[in-house]
């Protein structure tokens, strides 16, 4: 919930519309906590491309190139 506290408040919607370079590194067990960290590398109009890697207990475990969208839900 903490990467949606840095969205603005008038922004309904966070779609992801692409997913590239991704590579899995190391399997995630049963039980085991999984923390997302994505950074937004880049934003124009909306259109957002950022960085994703998912750790556990300090391993990256995969990562990849992300792209999205953010803004109102169309009416």
């Amino acid at each position: 919930t903490a990467a949606f506290r840095a969205v603005p408040a008038d922004v309904q919607a966070v779609l992801l519309t692409g997913v590239d370079g991704c590579k899995l590194r190391k399997p995630v067990r049963p039980g085991e906590t999984v923390r997302l960290t994505i950074t937004v590398e880049r934003e124009r109009l909306g259109v957002v491309q950022a960085r994703g890697v998912a750790t556990v207990a300090e391993a990256k475990v995969a990562q990849a190139q992300l792209k999205g969208w953010i803004g109102p839900l169309p009416s």
